[in-house]
């Protein structure tokens, strides 16, 4: 994809995207470039900067900082980074989950009720 794709995915601005990829670059990072030399962006790059913008909303983060993270200058932080969007992004279907086993296990109650009165 190129900057504006990914900046309206992402809801920020082409000027952002171009910040972001910038400062990836500053650290080494190769983004792709299409054969008229335009920057594309894989999925995983998008999901980099998806990290970035979580990233740089903490307390006491600059994006120069999160960049340094999210290229793994920082592991720890990164795998502590990875696990908290998990537990956000399966949390909603944790919840629903849950929702529905207490659904089942309320019909099956009024069902063991049923059967026992027979």
């Amino acid at each position: 994809m190129r900057i504006n794709e990914v900046a309206a995915i992402l809801g920020v601005t082409s000027s952002a995207v171009k910040k972001y990829y910038l400062l990836f670059e500053k650290n080494n990072y190769k983004f792709t470039r299409s054969k008229q030399g335009y920057l594309v962006f894989s999925e995983y790059e998008i999901e980099l900067f998806r990290k970035l913008i979580y990233l740089k909303n903490e307390p006491g983060n600059t994006v120069e900082k999160s960049v340094e993270i999210l290229l793994n200058k920082e592991p720890q932080v990164n795998k502590e980074l990875d696990l908290k969007q998990l537990m956000i992004q399966h949390g909603i279907q944790l919840n629903i989950i849950l929702d529905s086993i207490k659904e089942i296990d309320n019909k099956i109650k009024k069902l063991n009720k049923k059967v026992d009165k027979l």
